[in-house]
């Protein structure tokens, strides 16, 4: 039976619920009520607490476009109890990428197929399996893979989740709000569809998941909107081992905001562009332990074009990367982010502990366009040598092609080195020389890129060979760069010694 509520058509979930022996599958012919009308409509579980063995029975919907209305679902509980249902099925297929496809394919895969929804292991984490044509023995994928185009083995792990619409075309204006999942680590949550927009949870709290919160195996994450939403996970795996994410997205133009975050291996899976990570608390356990910290927030496009701003990060990190972009993607460079008025704790710290990552997936990635402006950075565990590093393990960064970098503006605590840009930094030369070799890379962004020299001024009047002063003598500039080092040649018209103070800047124009 459906009520009318104002402009929306609202389904009666007593009617649902009350008339079958087992509540979740009235639960499942409700949603599958809701998501058949062709008008707004709204299913109210009226604060009712619903236990589930299973994913959600939506079978009957497979294939349809539920994009022409709004449909809300609100006010409930969703338990998932633990069961054979939920168990994550794992298959290993031989299969040829093709990285030159736009969108992403694996053919020739093996005679039995996989699932939508499948996400891949390996050099694949977070990538999914979009589409399939049996015909062809082939699958679109979500994202490309980061391995060599012959064939190999990939490993295709299925898990269940409690509200699965993969089985849909295409599902656009779907909110789900105050809904509570309580997965218990043995479903996972919100599987949208392959396609789709505008697909919002606000006030929704999420435990426990088994392996993702919300994902989409293709686009229907465009426009995802998450707003005062809770997402908890377990915390008994060492933080290093976790395999859980709250939020794996690949569309553009989400918006996370107001959210918490604890307790997963990666909160954030972001391999769009235009994503806005605004006024969130990320932490790494409930508690503060002597672990290292790890990502939160993945920003996987390459150059994302995101804002990431006003966030709270306990013993969390960002890593910029272009995993999930194909080469065209790459040569843009890594980077197009806003990082800006968050805060940072480290509860440990070793030499390569930072907030900040950047992770190549290719040779000569380029650095471009990255504000780091209002931040406060802050080791608890001891000092933490800088808040930025690159991590060059499957691929390296060009350092002479960085462009736009700018820290400005942050407060450093337990921090031993204080990045900023523009610097200004102090050089001694004891010796009279025609050529000074100044080294500033331990002072410079990301590793020691340099984007221009500012200016150059003598702190006091320059010595020839005899002591004497010499005035009015102005240096040539040359940069160089040697091994993975920037470094700066000034050549004066005679031997000089003294001290200069030059300003650099990773800010290319």
């Amino acid at each position: 039976m459906r009520k009318r509520n104002g402009d929306a058509a609202r389904v009666d979930v007593a009617e649902y619920l009350d008339g079958d022996t087992r509540p979740e599958i009235g639960l499942a012919r409700a949603f599958r009520t809701l998501l058949s009308m062709p008008r707004p409509g709204i299913l109210d579980l009226d604060d009712r607490r619903i236990e589930i063995t299973g994913p959600l029975d939506l079978f009957s919907l497979a294939g349809r476009d539920v994009s022409r209305a709004k449909h809300l679902v609100r006010n409930g509980t969703i338990v998932a109890v633990p069961g054979g249902r939920w168990t994550e099925t794992t298959h290993v297929r031989s299969a040829r990428h093709d990285p030159s496809r736009d969108p992403a394919w694996l053919f020739d895969l093996g005679p039995d197929a996989v699932d939508v929804g499948s996400s891949v292991g390996g050099q694949g984490e977070g990538v999914f399996v979009r589409s399939i044509d049996p015909v062809a023995r082939s699958v679109e994928l979500s994202q490309p893979l980061r391995v060599p185009p012959s064939r190999r083995p990939h490993t295709f792990g299925r898990a269940r989740y409690a509200i699965d619409l993969s089985g849909l075309r295409r599902v656009a204006g779907l909110t789900l709000e105050r809904i509570t999942l309580e997965l218990r680590g043995a479903a996972s949550g919100v599987l949208l569809a392959p396609e789709g927009e505008a697909v919002s949870l606000l006030d929704c709290t999420i435990s426990a998941p088994h392996r993702y919160g919300v994902a989409s195996p293709g686009r229907g994450c465009q426009g995802l909107r998450v707003e005062r939403c809770r997402f908890d996970s377990l915390t008994e795996i060492a933080p290093a081992r976790r395999r859980t994410a709250a939020i794996a997205c690949h569309g553009d133009g989400a918006l996370i905001r107001d959210s918490g975050f604890t307790g997963f291996g990666t909160a954030l899976i972001l391999a769009g562009t235009g994503q806005l990570v605004l006024g969130n608390e990320f932490a790494q356990s409930p508690r503060r332990t002597s672990a290292l910290p790890t990502p939160a927030v993945i920003l996987s496009r390459g150059h994302a074009v995101a804002q990431v701003r006003t966030n709270r990060f306990a013993n969390c990190t960002i890593l910029l990367s272009d995993r999930h972009c194909d080469e065209r993607v790459s040569a843009v460079g890594l980077g197009g982010v806003a990082i800006g008025g968050n805060i940072f704790e480290a509860w440990a710290a070793t030499d390569t502990t930072a907030f900040l990552v950047v992770k190549p997936c290719g040779p000569d990635r380029a650095i471009r366009d990255v504000a780091v402006d209002g931040n406060t950075f802050r080791s608890l565990g001891g000092p933490m040598r800088r808040v930025e590093r690159v991590d060059e393990s499957t691929g390296t960064i060009d350092r002479a092609a960085a462009a736009s970098l700018r820290v400005m503006g942050n407060i450093f605590c337990g921090i031993t080195n204080e990045t900023r840009t523009p610097v200004t930094l102090r050089f001694d030369q004891p010796e009279a020389a025609r050529r000074w070799i100044l080294e500033p890379a331990g002072d410079l962004a990301f590793g020691g890129c340099l984007g221009e020299i500012v200016a150059i001024l003598p702190e006091w009047p320059l010595l020839d060979h005899s002591g004497q002063p010499v005035g009015g003598v102005m240096p040539q500039v040359r940069t160089t760069t040697v091994g993975q080092a920037r470094r700066i040649e000034l050549h004066w018209p005679e031997p000089v010694s003294g001290r200069v103070a030059v300003t650099l800047s990773c800010d290319r124009t």
